[in-house]
């Protein structure tokens, strides 16, 4: 079973799993010296990274950022919203979002077949 961490240690594994600080910083648009302040002072990460990370596959909203994201507000969200969304978690495509590129890995379900 997997132990729950607190939102600043799900900002901490974020950081690990994007490969450092300098990493995290270019997904978030920021520099790595505010990625560094903010573990630093043991910050949450801010509300207006948490889109841009989970994008990158970095971690999810529903852990980096529970205060803003419940996972009983998406619940009923989901049942109502029928968008298709790619599973790869570097994939951004919608099928809501023609303009969105894919991430054209095989099992994406957006990625062009080619022809036989």
């Amino acid at each position: 079973m997997a132990t729950k961490l607190s939102p600043h240690a799900e900002f901490r594994e974020a950081v690990r799993k994007a490969g450092g600080q300098t990493a995290f910083a270019a997904v978030c648009g920021c520099t790595q010296g505010n990625i560094w302040q903010l573990l630093k002072k043991g910050s949450e990460l801010p509300a207006q990274y948490v889109l841009p990370v989970e994008r990158a596959g970095f971690g999810s909203r529903y852990r980096l950022r529970p205060d803003l994201y419940p996972r009983e507000q998406t619940a009923r969200r989901r049942t109502t919203d029928r968008v298709a969304v790619c599973s790869v978690p570097a994939c951004n495509r919608r099928d809501d979002d023609p303009a969105a590129q894919c991430c054209a890995v095989r099992d994406c379900p957006f990625a062009v077949k080619e022809a036989a």
